[in-house]
Order: C-alpha cells, then sequence, then structure tokens
C-alpha cells in the first residue's frame, strides 16, 4: 500500500483515471458526507491508459500524442487523503503533473504505475469496468477500509485475497433469489433482523466476529437480544471426479488440522477435491481448476450438485458441490501445490467400494459423503449421458 509520507510535499489535488474516477467508490474509501466532494473533468496530457495483465484495473503510459481523461479531486481533508494512500496498492507511487480542466492547467497527484506492473496491451473501459467489477471492488473496500488507523497497509495488501473472496461471497448473498411459491420458506427477510453491534475478535486469512441482534420469531414478536459467535470465510468448491464409462470415482486423503486439534487419533480425512473460490473465477472453473490440481484430472462434463452453506450456526463459508465427467485410467498418485503444503493422496475406487466405505464410515468429511449420496442418486442418468 501507498505509504503516508508519499503524501508529504504532494499537491492537495489528487487526478483519477481509473476505478477511483467512480463517485460511489470515492465516497465509499475516503467516509466523506455524500455530495462533499468536488470532482471536476480533467485530462491528462502525453499519456495514454491500458488494462493492467491479469487484473481489471488500468496503468497509463506515456505517449506524446494521446491524453488520459479522468476526474480531479479537491478539497480533501487529510484524513481522506491518508484514506486514499491506504487504498492504493504498492504497486503505485504518487507522482506531481499537470492535469488539464475547462479553467486551465492544475498542478495534481497522480498515482503511477511502477516497474512490477505487466502491460496487458488491451484498452481499458470506463464503463466496462462500472458494469463488470466495480460492485465487487466497493465491497471490497468497505472491508479494507475498516482496518484504517489499525492494520498495517504491507499486512492488509497481504490479505487482500482473502478480502476479495469475502467480497465476492457477500455478493452472491446478496443476489440470492426470494424463493419462488411454491416454497417451504417463510417469509421472514433481513429486515426482520435488528442488528445491534458486532465485536470484531479475529482478522487475518480468515475472521471471528461477536453479532448482537434480535431477529423476529414465529410468533410474531422479536425475540431477546442474542450473542454469535462467528467465524468469516468466502465460497469454496468440492467436485467429485467420476468415471462413466469404468464406473469408478476420485476421493483424496490428506492430514488436517481440525481432526489433529480434537484429539482424532488419526488425523488424516477422506474427502472430495476441494478449493477455496477468489473471487475472479466461476465456481466451474475453479472446481475444474481443482480437480487438476490436486488429483490430475481432467474434467469434461459438469453436474452440479448444490450451493449451500456448511455450517450456517457458526460459519459464513458456502460450498458450490459438483460430479465431474473425467477419464481416469490414469488416475492416482500423490498430488497438490507445495508452496502451499499441500499433500494430496489420489484414491482411485469402484462406485461400490466407495459407497461401502462410506457405510463403513471411512468417508469422514461432510461434503465427500453429501457428494457420494448425490452420484448415487443420479449415477444411471449420468451413465447414460456422459457415455
Amino acid at each position: 500500500m501507498a505509504q503516508s509520507s508519499e503524501i508529504a510535499g504532494m499537491p492537495t489535488c489528487l487526478f483519477f483515471y481509473g476505478s477511483l474516477r467512480d463517485e460511489d467508490l470515492l465516497y465509499q474509501i475516503t467516509r466523506a458526507a455524500p455530495g462533499s466532494l468536488t470532482l471536476t473533468p480533467a485530462y491528462l496530457p502525453f499519456y495514454h491508459v491500458r488494462r493492467v495483465a491479469g487484473e481489471s484495473f488500468p496503468m497509463i503510459f506515456p505517449d506524446p500524442d494521446d491524453r488520459t481523461d479522468g476526474v480531479l479531486l479537491s478539497g480533501l481533508s487529510d484524513e481522506q487523503r491518508a484514506r486514499i494512500a491506504y487504498f492504493e496498492d504498492s504497486d503505485y507511487r504518487l507522482e506531481p503533473h499537470e492535469v488539464i480542466t475547462d479553467a486551465g492547467p492544475v498542478r495534481a497527484g497522480v498515482y503511477q504505475p511502477t516497474a512490477k506492473l505487466r502491460d496487458s496491451g488491451e484498452p481499458w473501459d470506463f464503463a466496462a469496468w462500472q458494469a463488470q467489477d466495480k460492485a465487487l471492488l466497493l465491497e471490497c473496500a468497505a472491508e479494507q477500509q475498516s482496518y484504517f488507523g489499525t492494520v498495517p497497509q504491507a499486512l492488509v495488501e497481504l490479505w487482500w485475497p482473502d478480502i476479495k473472496a469475502r467480497a465476492a461471497s457477500r455478493l452472491a448473498a446478496k443476489g440470492t433469489p426470494v424463493p419462488a411459491e411454491p416454497s417451504i420458506r417463510q417469509t421472514f427477510t433481513r429486515a426482520d433482523v435488528e442488528p445491534i453491534k458486532v465485536d470484531e475478535i479475529y482478522r487475518e486469512y480468515f475472521a471471528m466476529e461477536d453479532h448482537y441482534v434480535r431477529f423476529r420469531t414465529y410468533a410474531g414478536a422479536m425475540s431477546q437480544e442474542v450473542k454469535r459467535g462467528l467465524f468469516i470465510t468466502g465460497e469454496a468448491v468440492t467436485i467429485l471426479p467420476y468415471d462413466p464409462v469404468r464406473d469408478e470415482l476420485v476421493l483424496i486423503e490428506q492430514w488436517r488440522v481440525g481432526p489433529w486439534a480434537f484429539g482424532d487419533a488419526n488425523p488424516w480425512t477422506i474427502e472430495v477435491v476441494a478449493g477455496r473460490l477468489d473471487g475472479d473465477t466461476s465456481a466451474e472453473i475453479t472446481a475444474r481448476r481443482e480437480a487438476e490440481e490436486e488429483a490430475g484430472v481432467e474434467i469434461s462434463h459438469i453436474e452440479p450438485i448444490g450451493r449451500y452453506y456448511t455450517t450456517p450456526g457458526i460459519s459464513t463459508e458456502v460450498l458450490n458441490s459438483f460430479i465431474g465427467c473425467a477419464d481416469l485410467s490414469a488416475a492416482g498418485g500423490v498430488h497438490g501445490l507445495e508452496e502451499e503444503g499441500e499433500n494430496i493422496r489420489v484414491l482411485r475406487l469402484p462406485y461400490w467400494e466407495a459407497i461401502e466405505a462410506m457405510h463403513r464410515g471411512e468417508v469422514n468429511s461432510g461434503p465427500a459423503i453429501l457428494s457420494l449420496v448425490a452420484l448415487a442418486r443420479q449415477r444411471d442418468r449420468l451413465r447414460m449421458i456422459w457415455r
């Protein structure tokens, strides 16, 4: 993240050519009162803008025949400037430039890319960013700015992938449709919950919070104030690779800290392939990638099982589970990413052997049991359409 020392000696006005041109994002970051910021259309001469490789945000390059449009932000307080610096990534540095407004040239600070960023060679379009990526960045900025003044910028930058994953999960939850009729669900909504306060207990790659609320009871009245501890994480995927020709499937075995900490005599678990969503990639694409990383298996067709909360009483975790069609003739061995400390044994099993292992209690993880039950229900149909 940009250091506050970069602000010293810089012009008080700031020029933005990327996502910070968006007023909603600026108000989210600066915590300014609605309508209080002074934004003026402006452009930076002799520069052009392109998208950063692998990212949704832009970078600028010197170009004597071009200009970069944007907005000039003035009238900022020291704290607001510091919040913007806290938001900007370490891949950018603040430098003074002359930008042009309708009233003439103005000296302004501009966040320029460092040599660490790679050019995609593709144009960056502000309107397209607003349509596709704005909502996610607004969610990210809300959490990121909650650390301002308490957590060092460098540490928050390390947390960014996890902030992004949690933000994507919150967006997905907010977009959950109201059940269509007929439905077994009751008609309560978020308006039937009264938030009182939230105490943050721990926050790093994961987070823990205590929530104090009252909620609507089935009798119609509001409940007493209740306290609920919550483990906060993002969404994840699971996939059960299945070979419809050989009637075989792949499970995996690996050491897990949960059974270890709980005192389990054998802290290795039999599971399905799984991985966390990163906020940039769909659940289906993530499932295919994890099948290759954890089991060395390429998935052709994919069948959704469902999207569900794993332990809604204590956690925000949501799983997207799939069955994947694969040729398992060469499946086996030990896999996983060494840099993540993964050591995963692949088990290629006949369908009935896996089902019997589940009934014996050897399959001891919830998503694996659910996936095997789902396969049992869908097996005949999948063998027919996938063969």
